[in-house]
């Protein structure tokens, strides 16, 4: 089968080395989302605008309830709530 580059027709390739290309590509794009899967995949209980406030002093102990209920971790940064002036 004819190569290509860049839509040109290029040297000629083997149908199995044109398999190979896409089991290597597709192997690197699974363990991408492997590697990716910890950094997404976190649960965060937040209110209207995303400070906790509505939740009042207890909204850590709420959000890690929840997130262990569906077995997914807490963000690590802390929510903007614990660190505004007016929830202190």
């Amino acid at each position: 089968m004819m190569g290509r580059t860049l839509s040109l027709q290029a040297l000629p390739i083997t149908f199995g080395f044109k398999v190979a290309v896409w089991l290597s590509e597709t192997d690197r794009h699974l363990q991408r989302l492997a590697e990716m899967a910890p950094r997404v995949l976190v649960g965060s209980i937040v209110g209207a605008v995303g400070s906790k406030a509505s939740f009042g002093a207890r909204s850590d102990m709420l959000e890690k309830a929840v997130s262990a209920e569906f077995t997914r971790p807490t963000r690590s940064a802390p929510s903007p709530a614990c660190c505004s002036a007016s929830h202190k």
